[in-house]
């Protein structure tokens, strides 16, 4: 009868361990794959950061040719009603 608590104490204690080492691995995988997508995310960002960058500069080259197109016509429009001296 001495021996029953004993092994019962035992068998609970194995049982919590390898709970615990499922778990760490559980933990542990997450983990790397966390660590994964997150590398992902960063390559993502820097590939829309360059992108965005782009944009901006495709932005400010229409910019200018809007603003000589616009200050063309404004010139035109000046000189056709006599606002300014031909």
């Amino acid at each position: 009868m001495a021996d029953e608590p004993e092994n019962h104490a035992l068998r609970l204690l194995r049982e919590i361990r390898d709970e615990q080492a499922s778990f760490r691995t559980e933990v542990a995988g997450a983990i790397g794959e966390f660590r994964g997508e997150f590398a992902t995310m960063r390559a993502d960002q820097g590939r829309m950061l360059g992108v965005l960058e782009e944009l901006a500069e495709g932005q400010q080259n229409h910019g200018a040719r809007f603003n000589a197109i616009v200050e063309g016509r404004l010139a035109i429009i000046e000189r056709q009603t006599g606002l300014v001296k031909a």
